[in-house]
């Protein structure tokens, strides 16, 4: 973030065109990210179901446009960014170490061991990143000829 504002400082100077810029690429930000929130992403504790499907939700096509109109730094940016969250997401689901369930089947309120097992080794987070939107991702990182990037984020997730 330090390079982008320095590049904004550059490009606008300091004051409200600036802002409105950096205003911008935050808000572009915001919105690709969504779609790897809880909202939209697959619950594998609810048994891998997606809370909210974002066909009706989400403007696919009107986020794509919205990214082209932005420059190609700004770009690479948003695609930097959204790339990182997921990679937070993946990580956060597989940071878990597998620990022996302290209850080892005792049939407390209907959870199992089989149960436990699956919490102790999912990690930190039970959601993962729905594939379309993973996807989507990486078509806008393909629009914005960030390949270094779709590299950097495939080599970032298979170290995870």
């Amino acid at each position: 973030m330090h390079d982008c504002n320095q590049r904004h400082v550059l490009l606008y100077g300091v004051g409200r065109v600036r802002d409105e810029a950096r205003h911008t690429v935050k808000k572009m930000t915001k919105e690709v990210c969504k779609l790897f929130g809880k909202k939209f992403s697959i619950d594998v504790a609810e048994g891998g179901k997606v809370k909210k499907h974002s066909r009706g939700e989400f403007n696919f096509e009107a986020t794509t446009a919205k990214m082209q109109a932005l420059s190609y730094f700004d770009q690479h940016v948003v695609t930097y960014q959204c790339a990182m969250t997921v990679i937070e997401m993946l990580g956060s689901y597989s940071s878990g170490q597998y620990t022996r369930p302290r209850c080892d089947g005792c049939g407390r309120a209907g959870v199992t061991t089989s149960h436990l097992l699956l919490l102790c080794v999912a990690g930190s987070s039970n959601y993962l990143p729905v594939q379309e939107h993973v996807a989507f991702l990486f078509d806008l990182m393909e629009l914005a000829l960030n390949i270094y990037g779709l590299i950097d984020f495939c080599i970032q997730v298979q170290t995870t």
